[in-house]
């Protein structure tokens, strides 16, 4: 692990590359450098949660602390304790920083100070109690000039690597704080590793990313995420296509599915992952099949599978979930478009979950038996189904043979079945969602007992929000991306011809 002392910045003047290597300075507030100002304007942007519009405003900030590689502000009227201010300068450069530098990359420098601005302050997201709020942000129209941003987007640019931090639900000393500032440092290198390869990630694995890097550095796991999947599988919510109908439900998809692959490949795959220069479900996929080239024997027939890798993981995923955390079976039964296969899960790679925190399996456990439907006796419609988008049954797999497809010849999806449950998910990458029905035959002349009353009611309804932090997200589409940097190159060219 990189220590805090020797965490390079990438500095991207005109996007070249230039290792910086810095030394560690004591903390202090209200530094003496005075090519830092104390007092400072920034550019935030006012939220509104219902319809995901936003709008940009000024506020006024004092410079608290400056450390080796932060420079923390805090929003004029915010009530933020000198000791928590210098906890979170701890933290950041001694664990998160370091972490996510090694395994993942370093920031740019567009401000060639060689610092991140923490800005902590009251995020304008309309909070109301016992609602969500905006815990966090990295906007990327920060990457680029002022000049740039105003005359093509009509933005400003604060023109500094920095995160938007809130004050106000969020308590600034707790973990769920700092998970934020893990989460959100994540959106911020991981532009980086756009610019570098001149590429968007797809909001799916940029957020499951930031999600399980909240975990890496030690700020997780993230139980409200898994609670929240409830609302997933109730709604059948795409992994991959984030509708921000409802973002809850979209982070809890991803957090669940890239907390299984830490869980089997550890911090070495989500790297990989990272620094795939290619994007979404091929990004995923190259990576996998690089990390575990084998996992193709180890999840049934892949036939006419785009993704292969990605699909089998996904498979594996539910392989586990299906079957309650436990060790899974040497076979599992699967039935893909209507054939019946298995799936052999023994081999060098351990595919099982592996969770240790008796909260977090308890609340997935929790979460599965309130998001899975009755057992289907008769043919049951799946709803219409997107891509990766799974519903869940109630079974008794011991009492029979597996769950199949009442009709699906053909139509592209697979049902785990497991001990408790069966999963039916769509394997389409594309946005056309499937519908088939499924029967539950294993259980016939089985009898089932019905739902209690409280908990079909606890099934049915939509996941407490209450306190639920959700982290706003301000990537640039490709187009400005790109348009951004040619004139970076073009203004670098001007600075180095006047020289």
């Amino acid at each position: 692990m990189l220590s805090a002392q020797s965490s390079p910045f990438l500095r991207l003047g005109g996007f070249g590359f230039i290792f910086l290597i810095i030394s560690m300075s004591a903390n202090c507030l209200n530094s003496g450098d005075s090519s830092i100002n104390l007092e400072r304007k920034f550019w935030a942007r006012k939220i509104n949660q219902m319809t995901g519009t936003t709008s940009q405003y000024q506020i006024d900030a004092e410079l608290k602390l400056e450390s080796a590689h932060t420079l923390i502000f805090v929003q004029h009227g915010a009530a933020v304790s000198e000791t928590s201010i210098r906890g979170l300068a701890a933290v950041a450069e001694q664990r998160i920083m370091p972490i996510e530098h090694q395994w993942l990359s370093a920031p740019m420098d567009i401000d060639r100070n060689d610092k991140v601005i923490l800005l902590l302050m009251d995020i304008d997201d309309g909070y109301q109690t016992g609602g969500s709020y905006v815990a966090g942000y990295f906007d990327a129209i920060n990457q680029f000039s002022d000049v740039d941003t105003f005359s093509h987007l009509q933005l400003h640019s604060n023109q500094a690597e920095m995160l938007y931090l809130d004050t106000y639900p969020a308590n600034v000393n707790s973990d769920r704080f700092l998970a934020t500032v893990a989460h959100e440092y994540q959106h911020l290198l991981q532009f980086t590793n756009n610019v570098l390869h001149g590429v968007a990630e797809e909001p799916w694995v940029d957020e499951g990313l930031a999600e399980i890097m909240s975990d890496v550095t030690g700020f997780g796991p993230q139980t409200d995420r898994a609670e929240y999947f409830r609302s997933s599988i109730l709604t059948s919510d795409s992994l991959i296509q984030f509708d921000n109908s409802d973002p809850l439900k979209d982070y809890a998809s991803a957090y669940m599915y890239f907390r299984y692959l830490y869980d089997v490949y550890g911090i070495s795959g989500i790297s990989k992952i990272f620094k795939s220069p290619e994007i979404g479900v091929s990004g995923v996929d190259a990576a996998l099949q690089s990390l575990d080239s084998g996992i193709l024997s180890h999840c049934g027939s892949t036939s006419g599978l785009l993704k292969p890798y990605f699909a089998c993981s996904y498979r594996l995923m539910w392989a586990g979930l299906v079957n309650t955390l436990g060790a899974m079976p040497a076979v599992i039964n699967i039935n893909y478009a209507g054939t019946a296969d298995t799936m052999n899960t023994t081999g060098a790679v351990n595919y099982n979950w592996n969770i240790s925190d008796l909260n977090l399996r308890n609340t997935i456990m929790a979460t599965l038996t309130a998001g899975a439907r009755l057992r289907p006796a008769t043919p049951a419609s799946t709803g219409p189904l997107g891509g990766y988008a799974p519903t869940l049954f109630q079974t008794n797999y011991p009492a029979g043979s597996a769950a199949t497809f009442s009709s699906c010849a053909g139509c592209g999806m697979t049902i785990i079945s497991g001990n408790l449950y069966f999963a039916v998910f769509n394997h389409n990458i594309t946005a056309n969602p499937l519908t088939t029905s499924v029967v539950d035959f294993q259980v016939n002349g089985v009898t089932h007992n019905a739902l209690s009353a409280a908990t079909a009611e606890f099934q049915t309804q939509t996941p407490d929000q209450r306190g639920q932090a959700i982290h706003w997200h301000f990537p640039l589409q490709r187009q400005y991306l790109e348009t951004f940097r040619q004139m970076a190159e073009e203004r670098k060219v001007i600075e180095e011809t006047n020289l």
